[in-house]
């Protein structure tokens, strides 16, 4: 709502012609000196020139007599738009859109294709019609047309559209149903917020001629025809996405199965793991189930999987004295000492991915030596590093699962074998058994949410 009080006149009419304040203070015209009339009434106005940089410099009547500060203001305001407009000869009209959350037949496909829209960065707001410039080839200033006299009507070609200023008066309701029913396209430009006289004109010109943030379409009248296209258009959008992702997917998912096939190596497995403290205590060399856990980002590590857990398993559980597994440590035997097994940089897309996914697959093997009671629920020391975590070992010198933890043992075991060895998410299998038999969440046990909670 504009502050009818705080309105300044910004023009006056000066030999005939719409002046602004500014140029009255660059000629230091001060008073009636300036020699300019009312816009509105056209009785004479006088200058107040500012001094002072934090205040504006104004027109004001002379006489008392003399209209509104408010008539004036409003008078100046339409004047300069009809101007302004006429002179750059060109407007940029406003688009068009819809909340898609509001367009059934789009919510009808977000749900078919389970919540493509957000999946994929489509925006909710569905654009009927884009925001453009267009060249204008005539404009007819308050022309009556029936018993309607639009502020503007713009001709670009053949197409005509009535173009109206609000400045502290809108649309009515009646004038919207007289508009709407000679069915030509209308807009509104809401100037209401230059409420106060600037001492340039840019600020005013890019108002009227520019600001996509002011004006709105009061009517359209090839609306349901334009907004059937535009469904029809982000329909094919969503489809052609949606097989494009398939078709990512299908790559993806051969790639990954090409992958498992290339790493698993029966010959190194075993000629590494018998170099492990563990392996003399394996009956007839045969690896425990928990040393071979499918897990969805091992194809970032550089061998079979089974070398991989081993290792881990022997040099940071079985193996260690401390009672203690940290992230700083495991990570810098990793980088200075661990030449068994690398970081699969042919997989990745990036080297950033890649060496997240290695870390991410080791940290959730561990997740898995948790939850069968071999160390504790894992206290995330930094949210913002996935890897960065504390844990205490519960159970070493040992490879037998206590039997405390065996029930789990037999599920996860259980669940391994069900599982075919290409399955490209076997966390979500995993996770899914185990909830359905322990009704447990796998990440919720195997999380600690202080150190004070390792006791066993």
């Amino acid at each position: 709502m504009v502050n009818n009080s705080s309105l300044k006149i910004p023009f006056g009419l000066k030999n005939g012609e719409l002046v602004h304040i500014s140029q009255i203070v660059k000629l230091d015209l001060h008073g009636r000196d300036c020699g300019c009339i009312c816009p509105n009434c056209k009785s004479p106005l006088k200058s107040h020139i500012s001094k002072n940089d934090n205040r504006h410099s104004y027109f004001a009547h002379y006489s008392s007599d003399a209209c509104s500060a408010q008539q004036a203001y409003e008078t100046a305001i339409h004047l300069f738009a009809k101007k302004i407009i006429s002179e750059k000869a060109k407007l940029l009209f406003p688009a068009i859109t819809e909340k898609i959350s509001d367009i059934p037949q789009l919510v009808e496909i977000d749900d078919q294709y389970d919540g493509l829209l957000n999946n994929y960065g489509f925006s909710n707001v569905l654009e009927i019609k884009p925001q453009r410039y267009i060249a204008l080839d005539s404009v007819k200033i308050e022309q009556t047309i029936e018993d309607i006299k639009p502020d503007l009507i713009v001709c670009s070609g053949e197409n005509i559209c009535f173009v109206e200023i609000a400045v502290t008066h809108f649309i009515d309701e009646n004038k919207k149903e007289k508009l709407k029913r000679l069915n030509y396209p209308v807009i509104e430009i809401d100037l209401s917020n230059y409420c106060n006289v600037r001492d340039d004109l840019e600020s005013l010109v890019y108002e009227i001629i520019d600001n996509p943030e002011n004006r709105k379409w009061i009517h359209y009248p090839q609306l349901d025809k334009a907004r059937e296209l535009a469904i029809k258009k982000r329909t094919e959008e969503i489809k052609n996405t949606e097989n494009d992702n398939i078709k990512q997917q299908s790559k993806y998912i051969e790639r990954y199965r090409t992958e498992l096939k290339r790493l698993r190596n029966n010959d190194l497995v075993y000629q590494n793991i018998s170099k492990l403290n563990l392996y003399k205590e394996l009956p007839n060399s045969t690896l425990p189930f928990y040393l071979d856990i499918p897990i969805c980002e091992e194809v970032y590590i550089n061998c079979d999987r089974r070398i991989w857990q081993s290792l881990i398993f022997d040099k940071f559980v079985y193996y260690r004295n401390d009672g203690e597994i940290l992230f700083n440590k495991i990570q810098y035997w990793l980088e200075n000492y661990n030449d068994t097994f690398t970081i699969n940089w042919q997989f990745g897309s990036d080297t950033k991915s890649s060496a997240r996914n290695f870390y991410v697959a080791i940290k959730k093997y561990l997740r898995y030596l948790s939850f069968l009671g071999f160390i504790s629920p894992i206290y995330e020391i930094s949210k913002n590093k996935f890897f960065k975590f504390d844990a205490a070992i519960w159970h070493s010198r040992s490879l037998d699962v206590l039997d405390k933890y065996k029930e789990r043992a037999e599920i996860l075991s259980k669940a391994i074998k069900m599982m075919s060895n290409d399955n490209v998410n076997p966390d979500e299998y995993i996770e899914r058994i185990i909830h359905k038999e322990l009704d447990v969440d796998l990440y919720e046990v195997t999380t600690s949410n202080s150190p004070s909670d390792w006791v066993m």
